[in-house]
């Protein structure tokens, strides 16, 4: 079987030197690595010059993989009809060994209605690769025409493939039955929105940039909503949405607007990655558009293979930011990450910020990685680097020792919620909270557990040292303990009768090659040990006050 790939925008050739960075290119490359595959040609519209040019070279056909490009010969603006039919009739001369067998793979509305109108047969595989009907960048005036393609493409067509679930429910809802889900990179298995279990840790999570419409607030003000004692720090301002107002209400969420770096007395330090030095490099990646901007007040571009609407205001805006000026004036710790294979910043972009910049500035080279970090592998060392360097210029306040006393536990309210308590114990320091469902932020054990955790602790502990007095094979304790409130009555051996007491159930387990014998000595012991013999025993506490200062 041979696959006629239609969508590719760079040759075999450039992508093998450059990589298989982005969804299709990789698609492309593991169809070209299919053992069930004879031949994949590579379709690909290019300029006239160029393919004047590649004509009259003399053609490489070695290989499993083969370009086929082709151009419009005569200005389809001017000579519409025509120039189409000859587009037609020079693919259908070019790719001239198509059989209806063959596999026309279309990634695409724009690789799709270019393969049929070859008038190639065989079997149709359209790649839609995400949502494209409800893509942010797509103007409601252009969602009609859309509409009107994606329903002549999903009656044209044999599979649909896409990486949302949502655009294959919108051809399933118009009678298309005809779905494949195809993930990329950029799954659940690239970002949690969500930590670990039993991750309660506070965070400050800063966001620097646009305020645009193709940001995810809802999943911002759910991460906001389900953490609140994570603080989020938003520099920027909202650009064709009013979406974000989604998060002005939210207390933890911070709406600083249109600041630099300089201009926030919370930022310690400045972290870049692939950044142009000058806000006017954007402009060069739509520079040919710059005149239809200014007509037309706004227009479409892909940029890093997704498109963008850019406004007039977005490109005035853009001229009004010195860069350098600001960079030079910083005065905060300033870390680059640049790659220097990146094709839509260069590396000098890296070497001008550092040179701009005071100390302490450092530069990080990602060699291989491009600009948007696509390998999930770049992406983790970004992350693990940024976690090391920022410990030096993010080290959390540490509290007034007192009186020199490591003996002393100290608890203060934090001012985080109702609840939440820092506890300091020497040089260790954890935080101590309630459970959400009573008002909490459930950033720590509540006082009951700490309670529990002590029993336990010390149990195991006493254990430990008896064993090892006693020469006993124990190999490891493991202590379960639950508190309850129960009825005086349902305890024989209490000597409360009436009302309600406290119980601890604790469970013990013992590993290790121990006899009936040394297994009951050891849960002896477990009831002697310092602090259950205090749980057990009258305690005195006295409360004064200790006045600040």
């Amino acid at each position: 079987m041979n696959i006629y790939y239609f969508g590719a925008d760079r040759s075999w050739e450039e992508l093998q030197k450059i990589g298989f960075r982005r969804r299709n290119t990789c698609i492309l490359k593991a169809l070209a690595e299919s053992t069930h595959t004879d031949k994949v040609y590579v379709v690909r519209k290019t300029t006239r010059s160029e393919f004047l040019r590649q004509l009259f070279k003399k053609k490489k056909h070695s290989g499993k993989v083969q370009d086929i490009i082709f151009a419009s010969l005569l200005p389809e603006r001017s000579f519409g009809k025509l120039s189409r039919s000859l587009n037609a009739f020079l693919l259908r001369r070019l790719c001239s060994g198509a059989r209806p067998a063959d596999l026309i793979w279309t990634y695409w509305p724009k690789g799709y209605f270019t393969a049929i109108s070859s008038g190639l047969k065989g079997t149709i595989v359209f790649d839609a690769d995400h949502n494209i009907i409800d893509d942010p960048s797509l103007s409601p005036a252009d969602r009609p025409k859309r509409e009107e393609d994606l329903l002549e493409i999903g009656a044209g067509s044999r599979f649909i493939l896409s990486s949302t679930r949502s655009m294959l429910d919108w051809f399933n809802g118009r009678g298309f039955n005809k779905g494949v889900l195809l993930r990329n990179g950029v799954d659940t298995t690239r970002f949690q929105p969500m930590p670990p279990a039993g991750h309660k840790e506070t965070f400050t999570i800063g966001y620097c940039g646009t305020l645009s419409r193709w940001i995810d607030y809802e999943l911002f003000a759910g991460l906001a909503r389900r953490n609140p004692q994570w603080n989020f720090l938003i520099i920027g301002k909202p650009y064709l949405t009013e979406d974000w107002r989604v998060l002005e209400n939210l207390p933890n969420v911070h709406l600083l607007g249109e600041k630099t770096a300089a201009e926030v007395a919370e930022a310690r330090a400045v972290v870049t990655i692939a950044a142009p030095c000058d806000p006017t490099h954007v402009t060069g990646l739509f520079k040919d558009r710059l005149e239809e901007i200014a007509a037309k007040g706004e227009v479409q571009a892909t940029l890093a293979g997704r498109q963008f609407r850019i406004s007039r205001d977005f490109v005035d805006d853009l001229a009004e930011h010195k860069l350098m000026q600001r960079i030079a004036n910083l005065r905060k710790a300033l870390l680059i990450f640049h790659s220097p294979t990146d094709e839509i910043v260069a590396i000098d972009n890296a070497s001008r910020i550092f040179a701009a910049a005071k100390h302490p500035k450092s530069f990080v080279s990602l060699a291989g990685a491009d600009h948007l970090l696509s390998r999930r592998s770049d992406a983790a060392y970004v992350a693990d680097v940024i976690h090391a360097w920022a410990e030096r210029y993010l080290e959390a306040p540490q509290p007034a020792s007192e009186a020199g006393d490591a003996k002393t536990v100290v608890v203060r309210e934090t001012g985080q919620g109702r609840f939440q308590q820092e506890v300091t114990v020497g040089t260790h320091r954890f935080l101590a909270d309630e459970p959400v469902e009573v008002g909490g932020l459930d950033s720590g054990p509540g006082p009951y557990d700490l309670l529990l955790a002590g029993l336990g602790a010390c149990t195991a502990m006493t254990l430990r040292l008896y064993a090892e007095r006693k020469a006993l094979p124990l190999e490891r304790v493991t202590v379960r303990l639950n508190h309850s409130r129960i009825h005086a009555t349902d305890c024989a051996d209490c000597e409360t009768k009436e009302g309600m007491l406290d119980r601890i159930d604790r469970a013990i387990t013992l590993r290790g090659a121990l006899d009936a014998e040394q297994r009951r000595r050891l849960l002896e012991i477990a009831d002697k040990c310092p602090v259950h013999r205090t749980l057990t025993s009258e305690i005195d506490i006295r409360t004064v006050e200790q006045r600040e200062g």
